[in-house]
């Protein structure tokens, strides 16, 4: 059913005054004989206007609203054709009296166009609409076509044509006749300028014209042949006259005895309206108090519910008897409240306003059980003046609430509430609302101490652990380790982490959060993960999921333990380093051996042939080439077995830094990336520092080869170093792409790397620096994107290696 319009709207529909509310009684009446009386009624009220307007014909309403009563009708029957079959349910005089005169004066003829052409050829229609006008195309004895024009504000409608089609067809039945055949030619509707309707209609002679004209044609033959000149004119006018008064005394007698048929039929159906609406007032107050009712526990049933979700929210139990304060103040308009705190000390209720009212024990004791509300004026109970001192309202109306907040052996109280007017929940509802709350307040106390038991249980955990829910990955709590250590951040709001999504907080990768999603899904009851591991950031973790038995029915929830282990897998990474260094120096010593030994017998025998003075010039030239690559080699071997020595070498010793730089930086030369690579140097005079060599020159080697992949293996490769105000420097500058400058507060950082993967570890700067702090050394770092990079090794000479 259509959209019912508000009252207001509807008013200013009826304002209009476009259509009398007789155009209404068709409808109406075909509705209450189909529907029933109080559904029709009920559908047609949701409109804005009442019954007894639109019964009222002298009342008007607009177009607008006159079609969206006939739509209520059709959607009422579910017959699209109501409209045209309403008005021939009844008959036209029943809704428009003007009808009645014209059709009942003019029936004696028993013509029906005579009707048709004082309806519609004069104004007389526009008693009762005025919308559009009628135009009469031609009429004859049997037949009609009119032309229906509307006014330019009001467009034509499908159920308007129709309801129109269907009065024109009932004009036939305020006579006795069959209703007219109605055919449509052409339809405003339809996007024509107007409505073409052809009338069709069966005609009948009435009795008076029957009897009438065959008498006055024997009058008048009688008066020409036997009675010559015994009638006159004025005879005749007489008995024409006479015949006139009989017609007209018999259609009054017959019209008399219809309105009385009318009236005993409206008698009976006022008495069956009067009957229905005592009935409907009957049913309407049982309604009103159905539907005070339901008001009452639906806000009952509201308020539980509000109580309930703050009871299940809340995390601090003075915060909650606060929230719970206000909460009711605001839903049932309480104009002053206290709370009474027990004293054990003084045996009473310590109100905690002011402290100065106390009620007690025995007050408290002799309050009726079960009972939370109060008439101050009723003197069935008479509360002890206590009870009432801290009010400022007058006492000598009004009402008073109590709500205990009692958790044996732990706390107990209770609120006094006051207010000045009839509470809108029925006296029942209010006890039973108010005991539903104190045990929700008993139950809130418990949850309350059991999860800050927990919280603190999973607080003393020197992990990161959040329970999150299994439906929506949304963290429902999180460790204060978790809030205070994650990712190195100082102590977040635990509101900005709960019910946030558990892989932002966490900040996962894409493949943990599958892996995360994929052992949930095939979880059962009070199951464990094994251990993972991933990186966030520079830090490595450990983590494992494990799932949290519930209540059938309840959200389902899961926990996850991430442990940081970044220091033991640095420490254990540290430690294979160095076992494979030592094993490398090991093995170096040994190559070093092995090689010099057929060295030393080609360098013998090449200076045999330098020396033999017989020897073809050619061959000499050949052994003086081998000497010298035999040298590059022997010096190739002992540079590796003295870096060999050194790295197995762990504690300081006084060391010029120029050595080291020279020992490193032709260790790097012979590198295949350093052919293309221009080396230079500005080493100013030292001091010696005492450092560890081997780790020196480990720093070097990284930066170096940091510096030469930079370049690509075309390039400068500028290394300097000078003392000054005790302190050393060692610059390692490089022309190559540069260092943007948001990565630069992170390269030192463990597994950072902005190179391809299996280019870099994310290692190298992160053991420079921390091999750097072993020696007392601090790096510096500029460097511009496209130009390249300098890294300064500065070193106290005052102080010595820390070990």
């Amino acid at each position: 059913m259509k959209a019912s319009m508000s009252i207001a709207t509807a008013r200013r529909e009826a304002q209009k005054q476009e259509l009398s509310c007789s155009n209404l009684v068709p409808m109406l009446r075909y509705l209450e004989n189909h529907v029933g009386i109080e559904s029709a009624h009920r559908a047609i009220e949701q409109l804005g206007l009442p019954i007894s307007f639109l019964r009222n014909k002298k009342n008007w309403i607009s177009y607008h609203y006159y079609n969206r009563f006939l739509e209520t009708g059709v959607d009422l029957t579910g017959d699209e054709w109501a409209p045209y079959k309403a008005p021939l349910s009844i008959r036209p005089q029943e809704a428009f009296e003007y009808v009645l005169y014209a059709t009942q004066a003019l029936s004696w003829s028993g013509l029906l166009r005579l009707p048709y052409k004082l309806i519609l050829g004069s104004d007389l229609y526009r008693r009762w609409t005025k919308i559009g006008r009628f135009k009469i195309l031609s009429i004859s004895a049997r037949s009609l076509r009119v032309k229906l024009t509307l006014d330019d504000d009001c467009e034509q409608t499908r159920y308007n044509c129709r309801a129109v089609q269907g009065m024109l067809a009932s004009v036939p039945v305020g006579i006795g006749l069959p209703p007219a055949e109605v055919k449509e030619q052409q339809c405003a509707a339809d996007g024509h300028e107007s409505c073409i309707y052809e009338v069709l209609w069966q005609n009948r002679r009435s009795r008076v014209a029957l009897i009438g004209i065959p008498l006055i044609g024997v009058v008048v033959t009688l008066q020409a042949t036997l009675f010559q000149g015994i009638f006159d004119l004025k005879d005749i006018l007489l008995t024409l006259l006479a015949f006139t008064t009989i017609a007209f005394s018999f259609g009054s007698f017959r019209y008399r005895r219809e309105l009385k048929g009318q009236e005993n039929l409206n008698a009976d159906r006022n008495r069956y309206l009067v009957d229905n609406l005592k009935k409907i007032e009957d049913d309407y107050r049982e309604l009103a108090k159905v539907k005070g009712a339901l008001e009452g526990r639906t806000e009952y049933l509201s308020i539980i519910n509000a109580i309930g979700e703050k009871v299940s929210n809340e995390s601090d139990y003075e915060h909650l008897l606060s929230e719970i304060r206000d909460f009711l103040i605001e839903r049932l308009s309480f104009e002053e409240s206290e709370f009474f705190r027990y004293d054990p000390g003084a045996s009473a209720y310590r109100g905690t306003t002011g402290g100065t009212n106390i009620i007690p024990s025995s007050a408290v004791l002799a309050l009726p059980s079960g009972r939370h509300h109060f008439h101050l004026n009723d003197p069935r109970y008479s509360l002890a003046h206590e009870f009432t001192g801290w009010l400022k309202m007058d006492t000598s109306a009004g009402m008073l609430f109590i709500l205990p907040v009692q958790v044996p052996d732990v706390f107990s109280g209770f609120y006094c509430f006051a207010c000045s007017t009839p509470q809108t929940l029925s006296d029942e509802n209010v006890d039973t609302l108010f005991s539903n709350i104190a045990e929700q307040l008993k139950v809130g106390f418990m949850k309350i101490a059991s999860r800050a038991t927990i919280d603190a249980i999973l607080s003393s955990i020197p992990e990161y652990v959040l329970i999150f829910s299994e439906d929506s990955y949304k963290v429902k709590f999180a460790n204060r380790y978790f809030l205070q250590s994650f990712s190195g951040n100082e102590l977040r709001d635990p509101d900005g982490v709960v019910d946030s999504s558990l892989f932002t907080v966490a900040g996962l990768k894409p493949e943990t959060i599958e892996n995360i999603k994929s052992i949930v899904g095939r979880f059962k009851a009070d199951e464990r993960s094994e251990i993972f591991e991933t990186t966030i950031g520079s830090s490595i973790l450990e983590y494992s999921v494990f799932s949290i038995p519930g209540i059938p029915g309840d959200e389902k929830l899961s926990g996850i333990i991430l442990s940081d282990v970044t220091d033991a897998k640095s420490f254990q990474q540290k430690l294979l380093t160095s076992e494979k260094l030592m094993a490398l120096g090991r093995v170096a010593g040994g190559i070093a051996h092995e090689i010099n030994n057929p060295l030393y017998a080609v360098l013998a025998n090449a200076e045999d042939i330098v020396e033999d003075t017989e020897a073809v010039q050619e061959t000499r030239t050949y052994a003086h080439e081998i000497i010298d690559h035999v040298m590059t080699i022997s010096d190739v071997v002992k540079d590796l077995s003295a870096y060999s020595k050194t790295m197995r070498k762990e504690q300081a010793d006084d060391i010029n830094l120029n050595t080291v730089i020279d020992e490193s930086l032709k260790l790097v030369r012979y590198g295949t990336d350093f052919l293309e690579i221009e080396a230079v140097t500005d080493l100013r005079p030292l001091p010696e520092i005492s450092v560890i060599r081997g780790e020196i020159q480990q720093i070097l080697i990284n930066l170096f080869t940091n510096a030469i992949w930079a370049m690509d293996g075309r390039g400068t490769l500028t290394v300097s170093s000078n003392a000054h105000e005790g302190e050393i420097t060692i610059s390692v500058e490089d022309t190559g792409i540069g260092i943007p400058e948001e990565n630069i507060p992170h390269i030192f950082n463990y597994l950072f790397t902005t190179k391809s993967v299996g280019e870099g570890t994310g290692q190298g700067l992160s053991i420079v620096d921390r091999l750097a702090r072993r020696n007392n050394a601090r790096i510096k770092v500029e460097s511009s994107v496209g130009k390249g990079t300098t890294f300064s090794l500065v070193f106290n000479q005052r102080r010595g290696t820390h070990g």
